[in-house]
């Protein structure tokens, strides 16, 4: 009896080894890794446009890649470059044209972008840092005073900050600001087509919008007690009026800066380098 009792026991231990090493071996699915997760709009997402193509001659313009659900994003863009700066992988879920606050379809609103990015699972718990680069273009398509533009982006971007907050409470949360798409001064250069140079053009509204979607974030940032992050100390020097082989921001009509995806938007070597300026700040 003693020797059964003996047996039965070991038989036991043995299980229960082996479960628990079968429970330490098997793969953790729900714990999902630390990631950085990022929203915004066309500066982001950075979309191939046929027309650049045309103008600045074939292969140079980045392909799509795979939707994966999501609004179409260039190859070439943001949230690679910050993936290898950070060490993180970067979920991103930006879309030309996107809005805070403004009417639009609903693919174009940033609450779409965050139902994205929960019905995806890549805001969690682990998420490590979320990242709002979004506002430029509230500025024009819903142009009001701007007391009423400010609130409407506070209400409008403070829900998201909530829903973020609730589902990723250790995540590090930040409002992006824009690079130097003008000078201080509105200075803005549209014009780099085979050796034809516009100069320096005073475009007062590029400036007065940058002011204004930065003000907007500084006060959001403020009521929800997020952090803001500028970015056009770090990127002055750079915008559409630099020399060729420092502008990161493309012009108008131009086949003379390093190669774009869009018009006024970041080229492939400025998305790079206002990643690396962003994996700094974030």
């Amino acid at each position: 009896m003693t020797k059964q009792r003996a047996s039965f026991k070991a038989t036991l231990v043995a299980v229960a080894t082996a479960l628990a090493t079968a429970v330490s071996l098997a793969p953790s699915a729900e714990a999902a890794p630390r990631n950085i997760v990022l929203f915004g709009d066309s500066m982001t997402a950075n979309a191939y446009a046929g027309i650049t193509e045309y103008v600045q001659g074939p292969g140079k313009v980045s392909p799509n890649v795979p939707a994966e659900g999501r609004c179409p994003r260039g190859a070439e863009r943001i949230a690679p470059h910050l993936a290898w700066a950070t060490g993180l992988p970067v979920d991103d879920f930006p879309c030309n044209g996107a809005v805070a606050y403004a009417p639009e379809a609903p693919e174009k609103l940033l609450s779409t972008q965050v139902d994205q990015a929960i019905g995806q699972r890549k805001l969690t718990p682990n998420t490590a840092k979320v990242v709002f680069q979004i506002g430029l273009n509230d500025t024009y398509k819903g142009l009001d005073l701007f007391e009423t533009q400010q609130r409407r982006y506070l209400d409008a971007v403070g829900a998201q900050i909530d829903r973020v907050r609730a589902i990723s409470p250790n995540a590090r949360i930040t409002l992006m600001g824009y690079p130097q798409l003008a000078g201080p001064n509105g200075e803005f250069c549209p014009v780099h087509f085979n050796g034809i140079e516009s100069g320096a053009l005073p475009v007062i509204p590029i400036r007065n919008m940058l002011n204004a979607v930065h003000a907007w974030m500084q006060e959001t940032a403020r009521v929800k007690r997020v952090s803001f992050q500028s970015l056009e100390a770090e990127t002055a020097g750079h915008d559409t009026c630099a020399p060729a082989d420092r502008r990161w921001v493309s012009g108008i009509v131009d086949n003379e800066s390093t190669p774009y995806n869009m018009t006024n938007h970041l080229t492939h070597e400025g998305s790079r380098q206002v990643a690396y300026i962003m994996a700094r700040k974030i």
